[in-house]
């Protein structure tokens, strides 16, 4: 879902084809568009662990510089 008056991504949902959200990322932005937090929900038990994980394959890669 963006903003109504900006080019701007508010929240990102994932969902069975029975509409179940899977995960979700709900976004606040400050008045010049930067994002300054994100909210992460859903049925996926693991989404924070897997942005985790995906931190350390980074870092074990040499890729966070």
């Amino acid at each position: 879902m963006y903003e109504t008056s900006r080019d701007i991504l508010l929240s990102k949902k994932n969902a069975t084809l029975s509409n179940s959200v899977v995960s979700q990322y709900d976004y606040t932005v400050n008045p010049i568009g930067q994002r300054t937090s994100r909210a992460q929900t859903g049925t996926y038990d693991n989404v924070r662990n897997l942005a985790q994980i995906g931190m350390a394959m980074n870092l074990a890669r040499g890729l966070d510089k």
